[in-house]
């Protein structure tokens, strides 16, 4: 089963939310949280925060876990782990090639958008913590 961890990274009452590329495979112009497979070995708090530096330019501190959700997309199983993150430096965001775009937006902003499975699984959890 591969891991996935995303950051739900609050600014004010908003989240940052990346757009892929057109070239991202299946989830091309979908939007998501920061983050990605784990690799084997590695814990996923630090995966995590090294993922979102390399996707957003910002350094941020992983805190508490908010949600996971096991689902499969084309027959593959996924565990995919959501956590609160807080910005500990940078301001500015500077995507990675593997997006086009970015913005800070609420719950309800989110769900009106194409969405990844992983994020769409998450917000529609009536019984998730942290998003509001």
């Amino acid at each position: 089963m591969k891991i996935i961890g995303k950051a739900a990274i609050k600014a004010g009452n908003k989240y940052l939310a990346l757009l892929y590329s057109d070239k991202a495979g299946s989830v091309a112009r979908a939007w998501d949280f920061p983050g990605g497979a784990i690799e084997p070995g590695e814990e996923i708090e630090h995966s995590l925060a090294r993922q979102v530096k390399e996707e957003t330019g910002l350094d941020v501190k992983i805190l508490a876990k908010l949600g996971s959700y096991e689902t499969s997309t084309k027959g593959l199983p996924y565990y995919f782990v959501v956590y609160e993150a807080k910005i500990v430096s940078g301001t500015n965001v500077a995507l990675s090639k593997e997006h086009s775009d970015y913005k800070w937006v609420g719950k309800n902003e989110l769900l009106g958008q194409d969405l990844s499975t992983f994020l769409k699984l998450y917000l529609e959890d009536k019984n998730s913590e942290g998003i509001t």
